[in-house]
């Protein structure tokens, strides 16, 4: 039976990578909400008149 021995430096710089990649989409996401929101609220306020 052979254990896999991975350092813990390794596993530390995958999770940063994973982390790291993560980041821009979630800003992303968050800013195309924004957007969606505003375009909402543009909307709504155009059809009030």
């Amino acid at each position: 039976m052979n254990t896999l021995i991975i350092p813990v430096s390794s596993i530390e710089h995958l999770s940063g990578v994973i982390e790291t990649s993560s980041l821009p989409h979630e800003e992303e996401q968050l800013e195309f909400d924004e957007q969606l929101m505003l375009d909402r609220e543009a909307y709504y306020q155009d059809s009030q008149y």
